[in-house]
């Protein structure tokens, strides 16, 4: 089987595993490597950084066509 590679947002921990998701996973003291107690995969843990989600404003006209098909 080949090692898999999960990744998972910065500051959080995996929660399931790659391989069969089962939630019976123990991660190593460092937190870069895992492995699954049920299918006895082994997997690397890497973190990435979110990417902020963009605000998007709508103008008065789109505000107000909203709320007329909305009914108020």
């Amino acid at each position: 089987m080949e090692e898999q590679t999960k990744w998972v947002p910065a500051g959080s921990e995996p929660e399931h595993c790659p391989y069969c998701s089962s939630s019976n996973i123990r991660i190593n003291e460092t937190g870069s490597y895992g492995s699954c107690d049920d299918c006895e995969g082994n997997f690397v843990i890497r973190y990435f950084k979110p990417k902020p989600q963009a605000k998007r404003s709508i103008s008065r006209e789109e505000l107000w066509a909203k709320m007329r098909r909305a009914g108020l």
